[in-house]
């Protein structure tokens, strides 16, 4: 999994994706048709497959350090000071303290709205899991074991999957929402 922000330079060319472009009606329609993880939105592969880029054509960077807008080549800087990097990542150092400290209340609402929501459906997976560890125990049938397992993990992911996904898709939004008042923005990034 490649990091928020990653991008390929190719002949002088800086080539990465905005969430503008990946949550699109289009974008979402392309991330659909070619099964793109949404671990991988921000990925090399993801971003040569979008523009063409063949594998060892360009050369692949990525950069985490926030800390200095020169880090970024210059469409990825004015990218992220118009907040059109929505969705595919955050970092501390873009915002103040005291606007950071407000994200990290809002992120764990979110957080702790996950967690109610998926501890039911975990504690009842532990559960049936544990059953049939005990069948499995007594009988020695691991397939038996394996199957009733395997049902019980599905139907756990069923429910966590989709509230981890509501979860980011909240961190997500209140870092941008914060991120988008200049007021807001480590004096750096202005």
């Amino acid at each position: 999994m490649c990091h928020f922000v990653s991008w390929v330079e190719k002949r002088g060319k800086v080539y990465f994706l905005t969430g503008d472009q990946l949550f699109s009606e289009k974008g979402q329609d392309w991330i659909q048709e070619h099964h793109i993880s949404l671990d991988d939105l921000n990925g090399h592969g993801t971003i040569r497959l979008w523009y063409g880029i063949d594998a060892g054509d360009g050369i692949d960077k990525e950069c985490v350090d926030f800390t200095t807008p020169g880090n970024f080549p210059a469409k990825i800087q004015d990218a992220i000071k118009k907040g059109l990097m929505r969705g595919l990542g955050v970092s501390d150092t873009l915002l103040t303290q005291a606007s950071f400290t407000e994200y990290e209340k809002r992120e764990r609402v979110a957080f702790d709205e996950y967690e109610k929501k998926t501890q039911p459906a975990l504690a009842e997976y532990d559960k049936r899991e544990r059953v049939a560890f005990d069948e499995y125990e007594k009988i020695r049938q691991w397939a038996d074991y394996e199957k009733t397992r395997q049902t019980a993990l599905a139907d756990y992911k069923k429910i966590e999957q989709p509230t981890w996904d509501d979860y980011e898709k909240i961190k997500q939004t209140a870092f941008w929402d914060l991120f988008t008042i200049p007021e807001n923005r480590n004096p750096v990034w202005g």
